[in-house]
Parts: structure tokens; C-alpha cells; sequence
């Protein structure tokens, strides 16, 4: 093809799981044993790749094909649909969940917590499960009845002369449900619960979902499955490969804002991240990226073998360490 990647596309399947066996033979001994692959992959060969992953390292767990829409416009060239999307093959190397990490909640998640009490922003979430298979029948020690007081909207584990509204886990049928707590957790939160009153008059429980933990930090999120931000189309990765050298040096460099994702779901503050297909650079810009952000001490290793790796990739490197805002090459 006419992606800058010195392979030949029109080698048969079988030399391609042979050069991704060599590939990950070499790399996963260098492995942390909580450490994450991430591969960009297409639908052609993702299937493969994750048999072939599995079949080598039994420990490997494919956490899931990450969706990342990288090009909107969709690919002309594809015969029947034009694409809009690629894979990311996202995989715990010794098949710990615990490898991944949450992600910073984005500006529109965070305009959701529009609450606030003494101990900080909060939203509501309801405590009856809505969850549809979970209800009375085989939930029975989360059926119970909390009591409100409608003055003030505190809820509490039993009645008193001020609780006084009786609550179950009812949909708007009026079907018997669950709480997502128990009458333990209920009692060692009470006062994280809030009643409010619905339109038909009948009353809910909700507990407060809080944007910082008790220590301070800002709570964060499970990173999603599918990833459409803008910035990490490939159309993004062509305008800052240009930007950089005032000219197009590269024809399919991807966006390190793609990298980046990889990193923050990945990676923690002071390991290593290796590239052994390195192209352009883009993984080594989106670490020098990251450490200018948050003051991070991520390392590079990237490993090229074509001539644009003294062109192309070195170069680039030395630009992004001198100034994080190029243009027109300067």
C-alpha cells in the first residue's frame, strides 16, 4: 500500500501472523507483568491477531477491540462501505484488569455534578437498580423499605417521628426491584442518600455520586470502548507531522492525541512505552507530550528500520522537545 510501512500488503496472512509471532516473541519478554499491549489493527487481520495472542501467552487477557474512528469521511477506496474506523487491540500482558487505569472526567462529564454541599460537587444517581434483571425474586436481601422525611429529604434505615414516607425499589409500573446497597451500606452512608419527589407524587432515593474522593483527588472514570475525539483522526496526524516541518514528510503518520489515549489508560507516570513499529515518531511525541502536561517521567523506546527514521522520526523528536507549538516549520 501507500501507507509508508515497508511490508508487503499483498503477502498472504500467513506471513503476516509470522512477522506479528517474531514480533511479539521479542517484545514480550520485556514485558511488566502488569504492563498493556495496545495495537492499532484493522478488521482484516484483528481476529488473527487476538488467536495469536492467545494462543502463545495463555495469560493474556484481550480486555476488548478498542473503536477508534479515525477517518469521518470514511475510506474511498473500500468497495462496498467506506470505513470509518480502525482497531485497538488492547490486551493485559499477564491478564491483570488491574493494569488499566481510569481516566480524568471530561469538562461535559463534570457539568453533570451540579450539586454541592459542604463536602463538595455531587450528582444524583438513583439507588434502585435499573437493571431490569436484577429484582425482589433474586435480590432478596437488597429489597427493603427506606424511610424519608419529606421535609427535609433525609432518608434513613428506620422509621421515626420524622421518616415517615416508606420507599421500596419500585420502577414506574410500580414492579419490585432492588437497591444497588445493602442495609449495611445504607447505615454506614445514610447520609450520602437524598429523597426527591417525582411528578406522579412518588418519592425516590438517590445517593450522591461525588466529583472528588476523600482525599482530594478528582474521581475519575472507566475509559470507553469507542473512541470518536476529533483529534485523533489521521487527518489530525498529517497537520501536525506538517506543521512541524512545513511540509507533508510522512503520507499516514496517526495523531499523538491516539497515543495519548494509550498512554493514559496504560501507562502510569514512570514506566516505559515501546514501540516496535515506530513510523513517524508519533509515540515518542505523544510521551513528551503527556511528561510536559502533568510533570510525568514516561521513557520511550521506538525501533525503526526505514530511512525515515533519521529524515523523519529523529528529527521530529528534537522539534517536540524544543517547542510543543510548531508551524510552517517553525
Amino acid at each position: 500500500g501507500n501507507d509508508g510501512f515497508a511490508y508487503k500488503d499483498n503477502y498472504q496472512h500467513s506471513s503476516w501472523l509470522s512477522m506479528m509471532d517474531d514480533f511479539l516473541r521479542a517484545v514480550w519478554p520485556l514485558a511488566a507483568t502488569d504492563g498493556v499491549l495496545f495495537s492499532s489493527i484493522d478488521d482484516n487481520e484483528a481476529g488473527r491477531f487476538v488467536d495469536l495472542v492467545a494462543g502463545h501467552w495463555r495469560r493474556a487477557q484481550l480486555v476488548t477491540l478498542i473503536c477508534a474512528q479515525l477517518n469521518p469521511r470514511g475510506r474511498t477506496l473500500d468497495r462496498y462501505l467506506a470505513k470509518t474506523h480502525e482497531y485497538v487491540a488492547c490486551v493485559a500482558v499477564s491478564g491483570h484488569g488491574h493494569a488499566l487505569r481510569e481516566v480524568k472526567k471530561s469538562e461535559s462529564m463534570k457539568a453533570e455534578y451540579r450539586f454541592e454541599d459542604e463536602s463538595g460537587r455531587y450528582r444524583l444517581l438513583e439507588l434502585r437498580n435499573r437493571n431490569p434483571i436484577f429484582n425482589r425474586q433474586n435480590r432478596p436481601n437488597l429489597f427493603f423499605p427506606l424511610f424519608v422525611d419529606p421535609a427535609t429529604r433525609s432518608v434513613a434505615l428506620e422509621p421515626d417521628e420524622r421518616h415517615i414516607v416508606e420507599v421500596y425499589p419500585l420502577n414506574s409500573k410500580g414492579e419490585e426491584g432492588c437497591w444497588t446497597w445493602s442495609p449495611k451500606k445504607v447505615n454506614q452512608n445514610v447520609g450520602e442518600l437524598e429523597a426527591r419527589q417525582v411528578r406522579n407524587g412518588a418519592w425516590r432515593v438517590y445517593r450522591k455520586d461525588r466529583l472528588e474522593r476523600k482525599d482530594g483527588s478528582e474521581a475519575t472514570t472507566k475509559a470507553k470502548a469507542l473512541w470518536v475525539d476529533p483529534l485523533i483522526n489521521n487527518e489530525r496526524g498529517k497537520e501536525v507531522v506538517g506543521d512541524m516541518f512545513g511540509e507533508a514528510v510522512f503520507d499516514f503518520p496517526k495523531s499523538p492525541a491516539l497515543i495519548e489515549r494509550y498512554l493514559e489508560v496504560g501507562m502510569v507516570e514512570r514506566r516505559s512505552f515501546l514501540d516496535a513499529f515506530a513510523g513517524s515518531g508519533t509515540s515518542g511525541h505523544a510521551v513528551i507530550n503527556l511528561n510536559r502536561e502533568d510533570g510525568g517521567r514516561r521513557r520511550f523506546i521506538l525501533v525503526e528500520m526505514a530511512d525515515y527514521f533519521d529524515t523523519v522520526l529523529l528529527p521530529r523528536l528534537k522539534k517536540v522537545t524544543y517547542a510543543p507549538e510548531w508551524k510552517d516549520g517553525k
